[in-house]
């Protein structure tokens, strides 16, 4: 093994390991029966308040992490962003005090929201090509594994008492430690292409000079290409809000309880790895037709959990859905790293991730509303609406030959 290919690989370690503590935050919801028994006082919408303060810091941190590319290396960032969700640990320590743990919610959707939002950008600067495309597609398997992983021992921790679901933080501890040791020091983004900039013309190893012509040639975000990339990939996160009625679907049809739920909800998540695995072979298949097939399946998906009441074909639909989203939001984060200058991804990253999450809780509203419309429970009608939403993008993106386009903007 070369010393490129050793520093390639420890690079893979560190910043996967960031991106899959990045999920940590998945298992919470599964101690709300333990919180509400311990803190009786506090009203239930309260407690499930906590789910909103999560999401809202994590949006936050979201959209603020590419500012903050701008003035920290992508390695600081990182390694604050571990260091703010290990708070999460803390709650095992300390339990007396909801509020405390409402403040400490917040601090773990601030620091994961920048772990999301940094981690495609950081690849996205090592890596390019094929190895671009495979690193973002176990970006999406790591990420997979890391909300099964953090979901099952969260359920499984809380019987115990509720601050046990957050003894598994201590995983952010090690990639912290990974992070550290493994990721190179590394100036800002900004730094680096300017200083390929300056170098221009003189002799410069392939790595620079290919970072000089990205930069020269590389579209900006003024250009309408990265912001309708970012808006088809936040649709795709738009839909997967109908999962918020999986449970109440399957418990009101006889498929089963909430244990069955789960199930399903993991099997999801073992589509995603899979999905992550499997997605350089089929973009290399589809090509210019792989967002058009990754949504009219998406699509399909939610159309058989809303028509077809038995739990197997509901589980393996689950199955296909979580795959073809992993292989459909890496995909779209490959052409979005692949058209613009190096200085201008971190701010577009971190875009894409506010904006994917902030679409993700705009679903349930767009469902609530357009559930008035539907002679059915507004939980079995969500997966039409969403399958619906999803397959106007699809007739859109067909239509006008946007991968096409898009693809011939790739430097």
């Amino acid at each position: 093994m070369t010393s490129k290919e050793k520093k390639d690989m420890t690079i893979r370690i560190g910043v996967l390991a960031a991106i899959f503590v990045g999920y940590s935050s998945s298992g919470l919801a599964t101690n709300y029966g333990e919180l509400q028994r311990s803190f009786p006082d506090v009203a239930v919408e309260t407690i499930m308040m906590l789910t909103s303060v999560m999401g809202l810091f994590n949006m936050i941190s979201s959209l603020l992490v590419g500012v903050m590319q701008r003035w920290l290396s992508q390695k600081q960032v990182l390694v604050l962003g571990l260091v703010i969700t290990l708070t999460g640990i803390i709650p095992v320590f300390y339990h007396q005090n909801f509020y405390v743990l409402m403040a400490i919610v917040a601090l773990i959707g601030f620091g994961t929201g920048m772990l999301t939002g940094c981690g495609p950008a950081y690849i996205s600067g090592h890596f390019k090509g094929e190895a671009r495309v495979q690193m973002l597609g176990l970006k999406m398997s790591v990420q997979g594994v890391g909300s099964v992983l953090f979901s099952f021992l969260g359920g499984a921790l809380a019987v115990f008492g509720w601050w046990w679901s957050y003894l598994p933080f201590v995983l952010v501890g090690i990639a912290l430690i990974l992070c550290v040791v493994l990721l190179p020091r590394e100036k800002t983004i900004r730094a680096q292409a300017a200083e390929a900039e300056a170098e221009e013309g003189s002799e410069q190893d392939a790595d620079a000079a290919d970072l000089a012509r990205r930069e020269e040639q590389g579209l900006t975000l003024k250009s309408p290409w990265p912001l309708l990339t970012i808006a088809v990939t936040c649709f795709i996160c738009m839909t997967g809000s109908a999962q918020a009625g999986i449970a109440l679907h399957i418990e009101n049809n006889g498929m089963g309880n909430s244990a069955t739920a789960g199930t399903v909800v993991a099997v999801m998540s073992l589509g995603m790895v899979l999905g992550g695995i499997i997605a350089p072979k089929v973009i290399a298949v589809l090509k210019t037709h792989t967002q058009v097939v990754c949504l009219a399946i998406a699509s399909a998906g939610l159309f058989v959990w809303g028509l077809v009441p038995n739990i197997v074909v509901f589980t393996i639909a689950g199955l296909v859905w979580g795959t073809v989203y992993a292989i459909y939001f890496g995909h779209n984060l490959n052409y979005l790293s692949g058209i613009l200058k190096p200085s201008a991804t971190p701010l577009a990253m971190s875009l894409n991730a506010g904006i994917s999450s902030g679409c993700f809780t705009l679903g349930v509203p767009i469902i609530n509303f357009f559930g008035q419309f539907f002679p059915m429970p507004t939980y079995t009608s969500g997966f039409f609406t969403m399958g619906g939403i999803l397959l106007v993008v699809c007739l859109l993106v067909l239509v006008t030959g946007f991968e096409k386009k898009l693809a011939a903007h790739m430097l």
